[in-house]
């Protein structure tokens, strides 16, 4: 009985430990964008003005590149919990590379293939960008070459499915191994910091992934040398336990 007892108090313990490192993970997320909240309405009426300065002008894909912009400024400082549905997660990285593929000038495809009934399923905000953001920074843009994204959302049982896929150069076996080394031992990792090519972001989102789900979720990284990177995450279809009512407030 006694032993029983002990366990169970063991069991919360950890249960608490757990939640309150996926608080400081969710911060950390969020961090970059929230240093943009200086002044938010600063930020968006200044955005208002440049765009009609460019419709005044005739220029129609300025004004549609400022509109991107703003969306994508509100939907990063949005701090309204940790969660998102699959359908805005999509509307973000969609505003997202619609700039980037203004940036590249036609030299970067990039498609999204989704399940519709996962659409309202719930994820991790902010979970596409840092892996497309990481195969466009890392295995496209520096080699000059014609850049494909692919993006791939399906039920699979009780789990959700994304890879994120490209056809860049790869990465080197070093890289590759030091991911996956990140991911086996993510339970015992300290601090956020930057690998070389996967960087704060994936990290970030390797820590969340686990502190939310812990061994249901996956995470897997293969890469061919000028064959391409791809990334998959595995996790339950339904959220956990509701947390963010505790994050919204704090």
């Amino acid at each position: 009985m006694a032993y029983r007892l002990d366990n169970l108090i063991h069991k919360v313990y950890e249960a608490q430990i757990k939640e309150q490192k996926l608080i400081v993970e969710a911060r950390q997320a969020q961090l970059q964008s929230l240093q943009m909240q200086i002044n938010p309405h600063f930020l968006y009426n200044t955005l208002d003005s440049i765009n009609w300065m460019a419709l005044m002008e005739g220029n129609e894909e300025v004004s549609r590149m400022i509109l991107a912009l703003g969306h994508l400024f509100r939907n990063s400082i949005n701090t309204s919990g940790i969660y998102t549905t699959v359908r805005e997660e999509i509307e973000n990285i969609e505003l997202y590379m619609f700039l980037e593929q203004v940036r590249f000038e036609g030299r970067l495809d990039f498609q999204v293939d989704v399940d519709g009934e996962v659409m309202g399923e719930t994820l991790l905000k902010h979970t596409l960008q840092p892996l497309v953001e990481n195969s466009i920074k890392h295995g496209i843009e520096p080699y000059h070459i014609k850049g494909e994204i692919r993006i791939a959302i399906t039920g699979e049982g009780d789990k959700l499915c994304i890879v994120v896929s490209d056809n860049g150069k790869g990465m080197k076996d070093e890289v590759l191994s030091s991911l996956q080394q990140m991911w086996a031992n993510i339970e015992t990792a300290q601090e956020t910091r930057s690998d070389g090519r996967g960087g704060v972001g994936i990290r970030n989102i390797m820590k969340r992934l686990w502190l939310c789900y812990g061994e249901q979720a996956s995470f897997v990284v293969s890469s061919r040398a000028e064959e391409g990177t791809r990334m998959e995450l595995r996790f339950p279809r339904c959220a956990p336990v509701k947390k963010t009512d505790k994050l919204d407030g704090e």
